[in-house]
């Protein structure tokens, strides 16, 4: 035969057809056109490596190449968990430079918001103490808008508050089969009293056979007060504002509706987080902290609800409360 090298041990494939050394290999001449003289075999760089380590080549070659091919997929792998995590980090970092940015507005707009109703109070209260006022009747104004902004701050203090005590997980909720209807009224009560006779009146719908709800009287109050608070802020001037109770599938539905510029599509989400306030601060006119939507959100997890921003037809916004029905 050709091939006269060592057998391959048992259990070991032969080399294949492509790594077989030249006939002639170790037996004659050198194949024609080598360039090697009479009685020189052509081992060829096959052959020589053959003859060197006395084995066929292919068994040797065969594990080298696989190891190779594991070495390169796990630095692909590495790669793909390397780009993976640039992006996480790349989103988390993005999402900490918007926050910072919000709380810097935030500590603008606490600064502002307590310089107003602090400047209120002791002008008309320097006023009053020093008699500059004789009318009675301006004398009843001066102390129903001292009353007023006394309101605004313990608002204002509330609510901040609150808000840490969510943002440490430390706000405790009592469930308890709740009159939503009866929870609307007061609720709407209490936000208008911020606005006093400018408030105007808003009408309560409820549906009919409407069935206890599963929530926290408190929380389920003060959700509704700050949605009704926004929409008497943002509902149009003058606003129109209405409150909606239905049920169905299990689930009691609260609707504050009104008929503002609404929230464009973009800013939906954003408007529920903590510090942030749709527009820009430099050229807004409104009062507020934004505060209200960030709190209506935690109030409504924390009793296993949801809360949901719509378009209302033929303009404005509809936020809608859901909460569980009674078993």
């Amino acid at each position: 035969p050709a091939f006269a090298g060592p057998a391959p041990p048992p259990g070991m494939p032969p080399p294949p057809p492509g790594m077989l050394p030249p006939p002639g290999f170790g037996h004659g001449e050198a194949p024609t056109g080598s360039g090697r003289g009479p009685g020189r075999p052509d081992f060829g760089p096959v052959g020589r490596l053959h003859l060197l380590v006395n084995v066929p080549v292919w068994p040797v070659a065969a594990p080298t190449v696989w190891a190779f091919l594991f070495i390169l997929g796990g630095i692909g792998a590495l790669a793909g968990g390397l780009a993976g995590a640039l992006r996480v980090s790349l989103r988390a970092l993005t999402r900490e430079v918007e926050l910072a940015k919000a709380k810097a507005n935030f500590t603008a707009m606490v600064s502002h918001e307590l310089r107003t109703p602090i400047a209120v109070l002791r002008m008309h209260a320097e006023a009053l103490r020093d008699d500059l006022v004789v009318d009675r009747g301006k004398r009843h104004e001066f102390l129903d808008s001292m009353a007023q902004e006394a309101l605004r701050l313990q608002r204002l203090i509330e609510n901040l508050l609150d808000l840490g005590r969510v943002e440490r997980g430390a706000k405790l909720y009592r469930l308890v089969p709740s009159d939503l209807a009866a929870i609307a009224h007061q609720a709407v009560a209490q936000a208008r009293q911020a606005f006093g006779d400018a408030a105007p009146e808003i009408e309560i719908e409820a549906a009919a056979g409407l069935p206890r709800a599963l929530a926290d009287p408190d929380a389920a109050q003060q959700a509704i007060a700050n949605l009704v608070h926004n929409a008497l802020k943002y509902g149009g001037d003058p606003p129109e504002v209405g409150v909606g109770i239905s049920h169905g599938h299990g689930r009691v539905r609260v609707a504050v509706l009104d008929r503002g510029p609404g929230i464009p599509p973009e800013q939906r989400e954003s408007v529920f987080d903590p510090y942030v306030r749709v527009g820009q601060e430099i050229t807004r006119t409104s009062q507020g902290l934004g505060l209200g939507l960030a709190l209506v959100r935690a109030y409504m997890r924390g009793q296993g609800g949801t809360v949901v921003l719509k378009d209302r037809p033929g303009g404005g916004s509809v936020f809608e409360l859901d909460f569980a029905e009674e078993k």
